[in-house]
């Protein structure tokens, strides 16, 4: 879909909705202070889809809110893990791809469904391709760490991420806000809310972004690289015809350009094809710029009605993803390999519920979940020599139907136990044709079925009001599948995690202090990986780990306009079995097992040792030993001259793999963000300074070990700005 076309649907909603506001936007009345207070201190998540204190609920959650993702510039969802413990995101070549405790897809093929599940508005969004894209319009993030599968449509083996926008109110509401910073970079986002009868509400979310200028240059070519364009419009419509009765529909359109995470260069004392070494850090040195455009539209209703005793919910979608890629695939000056990649990814979804009433002393769900799935490339194509091509067109498609259920039994008026269980099956079809010159090669066709019964076991206990503990166990369930890049190979067994976790939660020093903790030990069976075998890339099965693990989480209200919020997570994650893993040694030297440095003069390339090699033992990829984050607002109050925020933020992580062998890990980093707010007495009017990696730290955001060589894709480098704000609310 064009920006023209994402710019009309928005231009022409937006004067839907205008029109049918209040000609004149009366002012919200003043919130008492004592009563913001409270609503500032009390946390509320969904994590057990219904409306809970986060205190309260027996999960490892994070609750990112939309003030955090303000103050500490998060602008998108690969910025996340830098206030979330034990989460990495990662650039993976085309798309985000979330690891949590270690936990994630490390097989990079659009038809190999995300270990740790992105929600938005409840709605599932099964290619991490449709989760690039920046903030607006945030209520809150919601991080849930471990297996979720009782409660959620689709099963998750390693957690969920769920984003929960605004949804529309009867008052009417305006909020705008530019921003203009460095690299020549702009963003424009505006959001507007109101009733358009007694019944019936709605609200329109606009965002735009741009980089003019990039971070480094292609060497080769000459041109800047690293730019990038967001263009974006989400608008809900709200229908109460009653009190028991609540229709949301709601629809969205994104386009967006951006290269961080396609292009790739050698990682410093390398060389790729043809002996190219690394040019600089944020440069490039390839024959051919790449692009990478992302189309994605989606809607969706949910129909909410309250019965004699309990409440149903529908929730209905279809999101249509298209992406177009181009790169040179073995990242040198050498016209060798070049790529197109076409993928075409379509899925409805469909899931009802019924559930208890929020008063009721047992809280109970039930649920079934219908998911349609049409993944594929049209096609994927390979210029080899600048003369000859080879091509593949392939589809996986998915029907799947699953049942779950849980609830949470009150054994006394401090004590819960908690109990579910879903049932999964999966019917997966691939079929697909490769041609050499517009020859056919190959064709192949097949169809395979998962089922799997996964469960939830938790007991908490309130030890007093401020003081909750825990344990859980449950078994976390990820579905096989095929690779539609190597179609004719069979498909991969599921993903089967056990997860045991003890907790607590405590609410200290007169509910000034929030402190919860978790400790954690998993199994993890059947990973799926990406294995190379001489010149075949396929799926596999071929890894079984453990990892363990502390967490800690606070938030505290030291003094009156004074927070301090922050996270740690230690872990030790290793796998047990990882025979035939996948592993690279550079031409001019011997293949071997052993992680040796290039020689001065290596040709470029890599080759594997023939079998590959046996991993067992080695850190798991993605599970930093040592990772946290810290940050702190101070609001001060001028009276007539307005209102002073004043924020900063600081993740550190410790080093980890990028891949198994532990060929390419990161170094430790940390990144520091700060910000200084002015709000005018009003609250109508704001201007925020803003600096994000303010020590300008050098760290990969994606990284791989391939036959080409050892490559990487930067992240984002020092960038500050300006941020001008007017609102009514």
């Amino acid at each position: 879909m064009s920006r023209n076309t994402v710019s009309i649907f928005a231009l022409s909603v937006l004067s839907v909705v205008w029109g049918g506001f209040s000609a004149t936007a009366q002012e919200a009345p003043d919130t008492p202070p004592e009563e913001a207070q409270a609503r500032q201190d009390t946390i509320i998540v969904t994590a057990n889809r219904r409306e809970e204190r986060l205190q309260d609920v027996p999960v490892a959650i994070s609750a990112v809110s939309a003030e955090m993702v303000a103050e500490r510039g998060l602008t998108d969802l690969k910025s996340l893990n830098e206030a979330v413990p034990s989460l990495v995101l990662v650039r993976s070549a085309t798309s985000n791809t979330p690891f949590i405790r270690g936990v994630g897809a490390a097989a990079a093929s659009p038809s190999n469904e995300p270990s740790v599940t992105t929600y938005v508005d409840n709605i599932y969004i099964p290619s991490n391709v449709a989760t690039v894209f920046d903030f607006n319009n945030i209520e809150r993030i919601e991080v849930l760490r471990g297996p979720q599968g009782t409660l959620f449509g689709r099963n998750a083996v390693g957690g969920v991420l769920h984003v929960i926008t605004k949804d529309p109110s009867h008052d009417p509401v305006f909020d705008g806000e530019v921003t203009v910073a460095n690299y020549d970079s702009t963003v424009a986002n505006a959001y507007l809310s109101g009733g358009l009868s007694d019944t019936i509400a709605a609200n329109l979310a606009i965002h735009i972004a741009e980089r003019g200028e990039g971070w480094g240059e292609n060497v080769v070519t000459g041109n800047e690289v690293f730019q990038y364009s967001d263009a974006s419009a989400r608008l809900k419509l709200l229908w109460e015809p009653s009190d028991s009765t609540r229709v949301l529909f709601a629809a969205d359109v994104d386009d967006y350009e951006g290269v961080q995470g396609v292009l790739r260069t050698a990682i410093p004392g390398t060389v790729t094809g043809g002996g190219a070494p690394n040019a600089g850090f944020y440069n490039v040195n390839n024959n051919d710029d790449a692009s990478n455009e992302v189309d994605v539209w989606g809607t969706s209703l949910k129909i909410d009605q309250d019965f004699n005793g309990f409440s149903g919910t529908s929730i209905t979608s279809f999101r249509q993803v298209r992406q177009s890629v181009v790169y040179d695939l073995d990242t040198s000056p050498v016209p060798a390999t070049k790529t197109t990649l076409e993928t075409e990814v379509d899925t409805f979804t469909q899931e009802l519920q019924v559930k208890a009433l929020p008063n009721a002393d047992l809280q109970w769900i039930l649920g079934g979940f219908y998911f349609d799935d049409d993944t594929g490339y049209n096609p994927l194509g390979v210029l080899i020599g600048g003369a000859n091509q080879l091509a593949i067109a392939s589809a996986q498609k998915t029907k799947s139907l699953s049942a779950y259920g849980q609830f949470t039994y009150p054994v006394t008026d401090r004590t819960n136990v908690t109990a579910g269980l879903r049932y999964t099956s999966d019917e997966r079809e691939i079929e697909g044709v490769s041609s050499f010159n517009g020859a056919v090669t190959g064709t192949g066709q097949d169809d395979v079925e998962f089922d799997k019964l996964t469960w939830r076991l938790s007991v908490d206990h309130h030890f007093t009001d401020s003081f909750m503990g825990y344990a859980s166990y449950n078994r976390g369930f990820k579905s096989g599948s095929y690779d539609i890049t190597s179609f004719a190979n069979p498909a991969v067994a599921p993903e089967v995690l056990d997860a045991y976790e003890v907790g607590s939660k405590f609410q200290l020093f007169n509910n000034r202090l929030d402190l919860n903790l978790a400790a954690f030990y998993y199994e993890y069976t059947d990973i799926q990986v990406t294995q190379v075998l001489g010149t075949t890339a396929r799926v596999v099965n071929a890894a079984s780990a453990t990892n363990k693990g502390l967490e800690a989480e606070f938030i505290a209200r030291l003094f009156d306009g004074f927070r301090l919020n922050g996270g740690i997570s230690i872990q030790d994650g290793e796998y047990d079995e990882f025979p035939n893993g996948p592993h690279f040694s550079p031409n001019g030297a011997p293949p071997t097992c052993d992680i040796i440095p290039y020689p001065d003069d290596a040709p470029g390339g890599q080759t594997q040792p023939a079998g590959g090699c046996d991993l067992s033992g080695n850190e798991m990829i993605f599970a930093p030993p040592v990772s946290g984050n810290i940050g702190a607002s101070y609001e001060l109050d001028t009276g007539n001259a307005g209102r002073w925020i004043f924020a900063g933020s600081y993740y550190y992580t410790d080093e980890f793999a990028f891949e198994a062998d532990q060929s390419i890990r990161q170094d430790a980093y940390g990144l520091l963000n700060a910000s200084v707010q002015w709000r005018s007495e009003s609250d109508r009017y704001g201007v925020r300074l803003w600096g994000k990696n303010l020590t300008d730290e050098e760290y990969y955001v994606a990284a791989n070990s391939t036959a080409s060589g050892r490559i990487y894709s930067p992240a984002d480098p020092l960038t500050f700005g300006i941020t001008l704000n007017v609102s009514t609310n």
